[in-house]
């Protein structure tokens, strides 16, 4: 908690405004409230905006109620967070009608190994008498390997208040793990989620679950190349890879960058009569220098 004082000729009187770190459900995701009442899964912010989605244009939903509704699997996409420090200021002025100036301020520091867009941070304020609070802001990019130090923002009217807060690390409107989170627990939720397709196919051939992109190597920015490399790997039942190796690669760089992919990704392994199995795959990759890079 930090005080906030200013002088004047007027006497300023430090106000209390404390908010406790809470644990809220996870596995959420965002939704904009529309016509008629109706709950849109909101895709994007655009200048501070919510948007939903229609025949695959963005309709923005300035003004309108945000909420949090419970999901049934996170995102799997995972964020490293650190960093997080809050503080709220107040100040009343006696001679500008005891009026306050109460904010939130959130900051945190989020690192990916890959490239991660369409990120946003959703803060859940329950405050003393105002009740419950959602506020999203824009992330935006997150390139990988790169830490980003955010600080954010929340208004608050009122005095001598006190209540409870919580963040959601949100991808595209979905809620995804972050590295506050055991690994040992993500493991078994990832696990979770394949067995929960797996069980659903009585027979099958191994496929992508999920995978990031190949980060294109910074030493080879200034040639330009492009090239290509070939990862082997096997899948275990859980649809974890397990020994990946580079079979290929045109340039030693662009067989790492493909090997530290794979490492990342998730598979749903092969399914016979019902059952998963391990199995083997090869993966191709093609790299071609990012645009403005070459």
């Amino acid at each position: 908690m930090k005080t906030g004082l200013s002088a004047s000729r007027a006497t300023f009187v430090g106000l209390v405004a404390l908010l406790l770190p809470f644990t809220a459900a996870a596995q959420t995701r965002l939704y904009v409230q529309g016509p008629g009442d109706k709950y849109y899964p909101v895709v994007q912010m655009l200048h501070g905006q919510p948007c939903r989605v229609e025949d695959n244009h963005l309709i923005p939903m300035p003004d309108r109620k945000l909420v949090l509704g419970k999901a049934d699997e996170y995102l799997p996409i995972c964020l490293k967070v650190s960093g997080v420090e809050t503080h709220s200021t107040g100040i009343m002025a006696r001679d500008v009608w005891a009026h306050t100036s109460n904010t939130f301020q959130f900051s945190v520091t989020l690192e990916v190994p890959y490239l991660v867009e369409g990120v946003m941070v959703a803060l859940v304020l329950e405050v003393e008498p105002q009740g419950k609070q959602i506020s999203v802001h824009d992330v935006g990019r997150l390139e990988p390997g790169v830490a980003r130090r955010l600080t954010f923002q929340v208004p608050l009217e009122g005095d001598h208040l006190a209540g409870k807060y919580s963040y959601h690390m949100l991808v595209g409107g979905e809620e995804v793990f972050t590295s506050e989170l055991s690994e040992s627990f993500r493991e078994s939720v990832l696990a979770q989620m394949v067995a929960r397709r797996v069980a659903e196919a009585k027979q099958a051939s191994p496929a992508v679950f999920f995978a990031p992109e190949p980060v294109y190597p910074a030493g080879l920015f200034r040639s330009g190349i492009k090239g290509q490399a070939v990862v082997k790997t096997r899948i275990t039942p859980r649809g974890e890879p397990l020994a990946p190796v580079v079979v290929s690669a045109t340039q030693p760089a662009f067989g790492d960058a493909a090997l530290a992919a794979v490492r990342l990704t998730r598979f749903l392994p092969r399914v016979v009569d019902g059952r998963a199995l391990e199995c083997e795959v090869s993966l191709p990759f093609d790299f071609a220098p990012p645009a403005g890079k070459e």
